[in-house]
């Protein structure tokens, strides 16, 4: 029995210790640390009475022993139950960060996670979505109030940095509630770039902070559940830093007059900003028919929108054969009055192929040299 319980701690003890390099969050690898620690030592006295026992002769002194014995058991088990729940514990905190975003790669650590989600948000901001519908801001935002202006979204982004600062404050690292508020506020900038952020040189500059605060999130979780603290400190640094100069691009972004191209009116609320230009969504028209442009393909003709209809009217070419417009930069064979297309440039009898053949106009069509006469 003593032997086999002995094989039994030490291939505990082992196991323990091969696999603390696989425990991301600082606090918890300490816990477990300091458990094996004791562990060490009640297996150390539990073997010390094993062998007081096995010297001793007389039946009275071994049942002295005994109710030592017994108390050295339960703590070694008592102690291998709570690393075992602490384990338990850590790895139910795992999943739950795994399940925070759609197809984060199993084994992840809490900034590998991070860094995932992180990126998956700002390609969201840098695809230049043209539109979310409401649902999708909706399901963005997390059941949040959508913000109808900049400064609304301001108050938000504080609100949370606030949230953000009593995780920080905490004695341990809360590891999960820093995450889950950092996606929220990366939802929250998703937001922010489709409803306000349409100037590009404003669009360029908070990019490049946001940017910069994913990078200083990452490296301050992955210092922080390694035990750096060097690191950690000089992350959430820059971290505060970009905070704050994200206020003040909103700051700037509120008071700033913005008038529309169209009617020349102040705008408030949406807009869209074209070619250096901004103007109230509903004043981006087509010049010609008048149409709305939002959320639509069109044109720029020196400063003048064109929706495509009117666009293909006035400026594009279409092949003499198939009617079909030809494509930007497409090329295509220019006979008398008309333009074709590769493929169409046959004879319009037999369907032959003219491009390197003797070809011939009959009343303004392409015929063959068969065909000519």
């Amino acid at each position: 029995f003593i032997r086999d319980l002995a094989i039994l701690i030490l291939t505990f003890i082992r196991t323990i210790k091969a696999n603390l390099v696989l425990i991301y969050d600082e606090d918890v690898r300490d816990s477990i640390i300091n458990d094996l620690q004791d562990l060490a030592q009640a297996v150390a006295l539990l073997f010390g009475i094993v062998l007081q026992i096995n010297v001793l002769e007389s039946a009275s002194e071994k049942q002295q022993y005994a109710s030592g014995f017994t108390k050295a058991v339960t703590t070694v088990k008592t102690l291998m139950l709570k690393i075992i729940a602490t384990l338990k514990a850590y790895s139910q905190q795992q999943q739950k960060l795994s399940k925070l975003w759609p197809g984060v790669p199993a084994g992840s650590s809490p900034s590998e996670l991070l860094k995932f989600i992180l990126n998956a948000l700002i390609e969201q901001i840098t695809s230049g979505k043209k539109s979310y519908s409401n649902e999708e801001i909706k399901q963005l935002m997390e059941g949040k109030t959508t913000p109808k202006e900049i400064s609304e979204s301001s108050t938000i982004l504080a609100d949370l940095v606030t949230e953000l600062s009593v995780v920080l404050s905490g004695s341990s690292f809360d590891v999960m509630g820093f995450i889950t508020i950092l996606i929220t506020i990366y939802r929250l900038f998703v937001v922010i770039f489709y409803l306000f952020v349409t100037e590009s040189s404003v669009r360029t500059k908070l990019l490049g902070v946001v940017t910069r605060l994913a990078t200083a999130s990452i490296d301050f979780v992955e210092a922080k559940t390694m035990g750096d603290s060097v690191k950690a400190s000089a992350s959430l640094k820059i971290f505060v830093e970009c905070f704050t100069l994200i206020q003040q691009i909103f700051v700037a972004m509120d008071s700033e007059v913005m008038n529309c191209a169209t009617c020349n009116k102040n705008i408030e609320g949406n807009y869209v900003d074209i070619a250096g230009k901004r103007f109230h969504t509903d004043c981006f028209k087509c010049v010609t028919c008048k149409k709305v442009l939002v959320g639509k393909r069109y044109y720029n003709v020196k400063d003048e929108f064109y929706c495509e209809e009117d666009y293909g009217k006035q400026f594009k070419t279409y092949c003499k054969h198939c009617k079909k417009a030809f494509n930007p930069g497409e090329k295509y064979f220019k006979i008398g009055g008309g333009c074709y297309h590769d493929s169409c440039f046959v004879c319009s009898t037999c369907g032959a192929i003219l491009e390197k053949s003797a070809f011939y106009l009959k009343d303004d069509l392409l015929v063959c040299k068969k065909h000519a006469v």
